[in-house]
């Protein structure tokens, strides 16, 4: 400490203490430094001694301290000498950098700082369980607001009483009550160096513990050390460390959506069908989900969010097996038909609901699917670390509050029981929601002769949100029913998703939290959330979009940014973590690996890939490293044009060319004895690309001139160049290298094999001498065995990726799948097309260090993911509603294909199931379509065969029009399977689906739909 202080004041006599330069001049007086300095002298002998007493101890090995004169040693510090230094040290923090730390934004409003400062109170009093200590504490507070006691000693008294993990977050939240800088500031900046000093002791005391460690136990502590930073992820929860970038493991979210009132085909799973049951995708369920996939995709992009979407669809269950329509279609009138058959649809579930035989029938229904898709959510993901959510809309909400609201057992008022869910709700979303009038109509609150007590049965969930539009005529507010006095605190407003689409993650949580304050006297976190009223739903014309306001929170992007930002609040709680210490807050990534030109790249692909959210395959590009795959979206931002290539068998050198900016390649000259040479064959290869080739003779060198953007450029090529050539010319040096194998379809004149460079970069090409000299801009590639020259650069090679360490790869080679399984449970789906490609990508995965491969020949779909269910009751009994036909078709996708012109085709993926067989994959063209539909016209009765959806002359490889044609297409398919199967078309559409009858039954007067067990159909291999 000593030399500490005479450095200092070696340093100090160097500034000027005259003014007359006033920009080298110190804002502080010579006397206010020199006596601080002496007063540091005075304390740092005094601590010196007791230090070195302190030492002694250590030394020889003994704990007791009573004999240190601790107190007489702080007694000779006089009390005037350290309070003057800590007054000067605060003025210079003052007058320092404050971006070390991160400052606070006051709460506004006088209903804002009332309700934060119950808050702060309330949970101070919770800690401290003393009403002695809480009046000190109000004395100490009082003071420092009034500015009778400083910061210091404040922030002492608070660490003396208050717990370290809750010091930070009150010291914040109190910190926000006080909008005067001169208050606020140095409170802050004290807490501050508070948890620097404390950052300090704690790496002090883990350096001593080390010092006293034996060798052999540091020796182990080391090993132990090194495997679990290879098991572990990038990111440690644990550490006390702030570094300014965090990687972010991903979070696993399951999430059941639940519809209202009215037919909602939409929401059957495994159906590419609207909400009135026609093929397409018009519906709530389909443009909700699509809407969660781009929001991921852009405003949380940061955000490595696994969400996998189920729909629960209980309207099917009321009105099909139970017979109520048809009894409604019996007593209607003859007037007013359309009307009439809207209520039979709509309004009457609602008092279906309200009736104790067909509401206890929606309540096993709702139940019954929830448990039973999260059991076989859980049996498809062994492992499964995550949380659920419900999502439920209009009546949907009600019979979702109901369910949860009795999970503690026993019946309702109304007679009616409610099975126990099998998972705990950590989110429950109410949009559209009645229920506080059914609430209040039901006779649950408490009012006695016109006085009201508000209270009401919350929900099992650990958060509870109320979602409505301001003009929705069906949805109403919860938190007045909680507290009667929040009717008057209006409900919290969502933020726009379309104006914080590109702010990031940190920025939108920070605006978050400044709008969701806690209200005062209100016991739980804000529950009601309010939508934006849209310009054209003002004055007179809310009436006429009251009704389309209920049915608007299937398209709204405000909504879907809402409910993913509660998922992600394991990021929320990291980043509150920074707010509490003080700290900047950091930069969130993903825990990926950025996919270069560098990277050893063995196999690639195309596959098809499911999408959780949607449930809909898309064909990406996979690309395979030692340990990680790569899905890439789009094939033409990754493909390169290949313009030639020369292989170092061939190079002798690379030398200066003629101006300062270019060099030469040099090819090797021809031997005298007339033997072959490699040279650069300017002829094309069958292929479309330059090739190295052998030349018998050759009268001179062959050079290659290329052109840097500057000298140093030219020199680093030079220089790499020449380094690989080196290594080729030495006969000891290992040329073997893994080959980058490609399974992808490409044009001719299309590639990429550029993965695996040493080092690559945009030089200029000479062109050859002719009727034109110049030069063209060309894309170099340098690899070990080659160097190459593209047209351009890849435009973009932003992907999706995941890692095959520890992980469980589940193989099905009838259907061509993979099933990969993270260690926490995360799956990825990718179908590939071909026997040839299953082989080799199941050689590739089989290389992978600790990845564990489980073999299948086939599997039946009984997965959520599954596109037809074939289980056992499905099999022999027929599906709870009705029956299920013995061939089940499903087209999962499309994938691009090359005729033998070059041209590019759509080949539409088709899964078969027929009884308890395997799942059999075709893939047909939609000419072929056309061809079946063609013949079963000639066999068909008209009317009876459903149209072909045709097919447009231009662009037919646009992305969303081919997942179009994909969806009806399916619905095609899947009709002529129900209807048009009989005993003339059977030979078609089986030979069609690849599927051929036994001897045995082709001469039986029955289908294959028949009931029969003795009905059988066996898959082509």
């Amino acid at each position: 400490m000593m030399e500490i202080i005479n450095m200092s004041k070696q340093q100090f006599e160097m500034f000027p203490t005259e003014s007359s330069d006033l920009t080298s001049s110190i804002a502080v007086h010579t006397d206010i430094v020199l006596s601080n300095i002496t007063k540091l002298k005075k304390s740092g002998h005094l601590l010196n001694q007791l230090v070195s007493q302190l030492q002694q101890r250590v030394d020889v090995g003994t704990h007791d301290s009573g004999d240190i004169d601790v107190d007489g040693v702080t007694k000779r510090m006089e009390e005037d000498d350290v309070e003057e230094f800590v007054v000067a040290r605060l003025d210079d923090t003052r007058a320092a950098d404050r971006s070390d730390f991160q400052d606070v934004v006051p709460v506004k409003g006088k209903q804002a700082a009332k309700a934060l400062n119950d808050e702060v109170t309330k949970r101070i009093l919770f800690v401290l369980n003393d009403d002695s200590e809480f009046e000190r504490f109000k004395d100490h507070a009082l003071r420092f607001g009034s500015g009778n006691e400083e910061a210091p000693q404040f922030h002492s008294y608070l660490s003396n009483v208050l717990p370290i993990e809750e010091l930070g977050p009150i010291i914040l939240d109190f910190a926000r009550l006080l909008p005067n800088d001169e208050q606020r500031l140095p409170l802050l900046t004290t807490h501050f160096s508070f948890l620097t000093r404390q950052r300090g002791r704690n790496q002090d005391d883990t350096r001593y513990f080390t010092r006293r460690c034996s060798t052999a136990h540091l020796s182990r502590s080391t090993r132990s050390m090194s495997v679990d930073s290879e098991e572990s992820d990038s990111e440690d929860d644990n550490i006390d460390e702030f570094p300014s970038t965090l990687r972010l493991s991903t979070i696993n979210h399951l999430m059941f959506i639940i519809h209202g009132i009215g037919q909602h085909v939409d929401f059957q799973e495994g159906e590419f069908k609207s909400w009135n049951g026609q093929s397409g995708l018009d519906g709530g369920s389909h443009t909700f989900r699509e809407l969660f996939q781009g929001t991921l995709d852009s405003t949380f992009r940061e955000i490595p969010l696994a969400l996998e979407m189920q729909s629960i669809e209980w309207h099917e269950d009321l009105h099909g097996p139970t017979g109520v329509d048809n009894v409604f279609d019996l007593i209607c009138p003859e007037g007013s038909s359309s009307i009439r058959e809207f209520n039979k649809d709509t309004l009457m579930d609602v008092l279906y609901y309200l009736s104790p035989r067909y509401g206890q029938l929606i309540i096993n229904s709702v139940t019954k699917q929830l448990n039973r898709k999260y059991q076989i959510f859980l049996d498809e993901h062994p492992g499964w670390e995550g949380h659920v959510s419900i999502f439920a809309h209009s009546l949907g909400s009600v019979i979702a509050y109901d369910i949860l609201s009795h999970q503690s057992g026993g019946d309702s008022k109304k007679g009616l029981n409610f099975p126990p869910l099998n998972f705990i709700v950590e989110n429950f979303f109410a949009a559209g929601s009645p229920v506080p009038v059914m609430i209040l109509s039901r006779g649950e609150l408490d009012i006695e002769q016109g006085h009201f007590t508000a209270g009401i049965n919350m929900p099992r969930c650990n958060r509870y949100f109320n979602i409505f539009h301001p003009i929705d005529p069906i949805a109403y507010r919860v938190e007045p029913l909680i507290k009667k006095e929040m009717h008057k605190k209006p409900p919290v407003q969502l933020l726009n998703a379309a104006a914080v689409r590109k702010i990031g993650f940190v920025k939108l949580q920070e605006m978050w939290e400044l709008i969701t304050a806690p209200a005062h006297g209100f016991p739980f976190p804000r529950i009601d959330f309010v939508m934006r009223r849209r310009v054209r739903e003002n004055l007179m014309m809310e009436y006429a979009f009251a009704t389309a306001s209920h049915s608007s929170y299937w398209f709204s992007e405000d909504v879907v940014m809402f409910t993913i930002m509660q998922m992600c609040r394991p990021v929320i709680d990291k980043l509150r973590r920074y707010l509490s210490a003080q700290m900047p807050l950091p930069e969130l990534f993903r825990n990926h690996i950025e996919l270069t030109p560098h990277a050893n790249v063995y196999l690639s692909g195309t596959a098809l890939i499911r999408d959780q959210c949607t449930g809909f395959s898309y064909e990406r590009v996979v690309m395979m490293t030692h340990d990680r795959l790569f899905l890439l979206q789009h094939l033409s931002n990754v493909v390169c044009r290949r313009r030639w290539r020369h292989h170092f068998t061939s190079i002798e050198e690379a030398v200066i060319g003629d101006d300062p900016f270019t060099l030469k390649i040099r090819f090797c000259k021809r031997n005298t004895h007339g033997s072959q040479v490699a040279v650069s064959d300017t002829s094309k290869s069958p292929t479309g690309q330059m090739e190295t080739s052998f030349c018998t003779s050759m009268d001179s060198s062959e050079t290659l001139t290329l052109r840097a953007s500057s000298s140093t450029t030219r020199d680093e090529w030079i220089a790499a160049i020449n380094g690989v050539t080196e290594t080729h010319k030495d006969a000891r040096a290992d040329h073997r290298t893994r080959k980058h194998e490609s399974l992808i379809t490409l044009p001719s004149d299309k590639c990429v094999d550029y993965f695996g460079a040493m080092k690559v970069g945009s030089l200029q090409e000479k062109a050859p001498k002719g009727w034109y000299e110049g030069w063209t801009n060309r894309w170099i590639v340098l690899k070990d065995t080659s160097i190459t020259a593209y047209d351009e650069a890849p435009k973009d090679i932003t992907n999706s990726q995941c890692d095959l360490r520890k992980t469980r790869m589940f193989s099905y080679e009838t259907g061509h799948l993979f099933r990969i399984l993270s260690k926490n449970g995360t799956l990825l789906e990718m179908r590939v097309r071909g026997q040839a490609a299953f082989n080799r990508w199941l050689d590739a995965f089989a290389q992978v260090h600790s990845c564990v491969i489980f073999r299948h020949k086939d599997r039946l779909e009984r997965s959520l993911s599954a596109q037809f269910s074939l289980t056992e009751d499905t099999e022999h009994n027929g599906s709870e509603f009705g029956d299920v036909s013995r061939i089940q078709t499903r087209i999962d996708g499309y994938q691009l294909s090359l005729d033998i012109n070059g041209m590019q085709y759509a080949v539409f993926v088709i899964q078969v199931a027929v009884s308890t067989s395997a799942i059999k994959v075709v893939h047909r063209r939609h000419s072929e379509f056309k061809k079946l539909h063609q013949s079963l016209r000639k066999l068909l009765p008209n009317g009876q065969l459903p149209p072909l959806p045709d097919s447009r002359v231009w662009n037919k490889l646009e992305p969303n029009y081919l997942k179009d044609k994909v969806v009806r297409l399916h619905g095609y398919l899947n009709q002529i399977c129900r209807s048009c199967l009989n005993l003339q078309t059977q030979p078609i559409i089986l030979s069609f689906l690849e599927l051929v009858i036994d001897s045995d039954q082709a001469d039986a007067p029955r289908d294959v739909l028949s009931d029969s067990p003795k009905s059988k159909a066996e898959l082509v291999e």
